[in-house]
């Protein structure tokens, strides 16, 4: 539920709070946060920048929705998908699908939109099962 309200209105709080870095605290970016709020947003230029990623449009991409998950634990479950720490049993490329082995014996299906899988259905942010999807089907992370 967090990481959902999180990616709903971090571009506000990076448009009314980035300058002393608010929504780098909210995404979990606490050294970032600190840089920001010590130096007025980057010099405004980072608090500038933020703002224009935020809001831009980038419809073209099958991963624009997650474009705004950032942090550290995006992080950690990007190193994770790359690092083959999961049990792929069949990715479809041309339909951008996947199904996975569970840790508990179940398979989670997978899309570019959403994962089966408890991480997922939990936080609401991308999984390292469709991050691995994403970059198997060449998408643009």
């Amino acid at each position: 539920m967090w990481g959902l309200l999180m990616r709903k209105y971090n571009k506000w709080a990076a448009l009314f709070g980035g300058w002393f870095g608010l929504h780098r605290y909210l995404s979990g970016e606490i050294g970032m946060g600190l840089l920001y709020t010590c130096t007025c947003g980057g010099f405004c230029i980072g608090w500038i920048r933020d703002v224009c990623i935020s809001f831009s449009s980038r419809s073209n991409n099958e991963w624009s929705q997650w474009s705004d998950v950032c942090g550290e634990a995006a992080e950690a479950r990007k190193r994770r998908a790359l690092n083959g720490e999961l049990t792929p049993v069949h990715i479809d490329p041309k339909a951008k699908t996947g199904t996975f082995a569970g840790s508990e014996g179940g398979q989670y299906h997978t899309t570019l939109s959403g994962c089966t899988c408890p991480d997922f259905q939990k936080r609401k942010v991308p999984c390292k099962h469709m991050y691995y999807l994403a970059i198997k089907c060449n998408v643009e992370i």
